[in-house]
C-alpha cells in the first residue's frame, strides 16, 4: 500500500539536483545491474535493467543516473533518471511498491495516491486521472498533477503504473510545469521501452 515514501520522494527530490549535479551514482549491488546499449533502438538511448527488481528501461545517454534511494516500508525507489540540464528539475524515476492483503484494485491504488498528495502536496490540483493507460503492456492508471515546493517551484507531474502479480511498478516524470511538455518527447519513449520480467496478473 502506498506510504510517506511517495510523497517524501515528491517533497525531497528537487534538492538532489543541487546535491548530486551531474555526478552518475550506481546502485550498490552492482553485480544485478547492468547498462547496454539497446540492440534496436536509437544509439542516443540505452538500456538499464535491473535483474534484482526484473526491470528494464531506455534512458537517453546524456541523462545522469541515481541509484536506489531506499526502501521504506513496501515502496521500492528503484532507479532516477536526471536530465543534463539540471536546472530544469526534470526527472524520471522508477518505483516498485508491494500490494497488501492480495487488493489487486488499480482504481483503489490509484485513489489512495490522489488522498495522499492532496494531504501532503502545497497547491495539488488533478490534471487528468484514468486507469485506462498502459505500461509494459498491462493496463495502467495514469495521473497528472501540478503542485507547487516550498521554494515557490510550480511543479508537474505525471505518474503511470501497473499491477504485476502482487506488485505496482510506478514510474514518475517530475518536472517545472512551464516546461514540462518541452520533455514529453523522450519521456514518452522511456515509459513506453519500460518493461518486467514478472509475470503479468493484471491484463488488459
Amino acid at each position: 500500500m502506498i506510504k510517506g515514501f511517495k510523497r517524501n520522494y515528491i517533497l525531497f527530490i528537487i534538492p538532489l539536483f543541487f546535491i548530486f549535479g551531474l555526478i552518475t551514482v550506481v546502485s550498490n549491488n552492482l553485480s544485478t545491474i547492468t547498462f547496454a546499449q539497446g540492440a534496436n533502438t536509437n544509439s542516443s538511448f540505452l538500456t538499464y535493467e535491473n535483474s534484482t527488481y526484473s526491470i528494464t528501461i531506455k534512458y537517453p545517454h546524456n541523462w545522469s543516473i541515481i541509484g536506489s534511494a531506499g526502501k521504506e516500508d513496501t515502496d521500492v525507489d528503484v532507479v532516477t533518471f536526471l536530465s543534463p540540464n539540471q536546472t530544469d528539475n526534470a526527472i524520471v524515476d522508477v518505483h516498485q511498491d508491494k500490494l497488501g492483503n492480495g487488493n489487486k484494485d488499480i482504481a483503489a491504488y490509484l485513489n489512495s495516491a490522489i488522498s495522499l498528495y492532496k494531504n501532503d502536496l502545497h497547491d495539488f490540483k488533478v490534471i487528468e486521472s484514468n486507469t485506462n493507460s498502459l505500461l509494459a503492456g498491462s493496463k495502467a492508471y495514469k495521473l497528472i498533477y501540478t503542485y507547487t515546493t516550498g521554494d515557490g517551484f510550480k511543479m508537474k507531474d505525471m505518474e503511470i503504473g501497473t499491477i504485476l502479480d502482487d506488485k505496482v511498478y510506478y514510474i514518475i516524470y517530475d518536472g517545472k510545469e512551464s516546461l514540462f511538455d518541452n520533455y514529453m518527447p523522450i519521456v514518452k519513449p522511456m515509459i513506453d521501452s519500460f518493461k518486467s520480467t514478472t509475470t503479468n496478473n493484471n491484463q488488459r
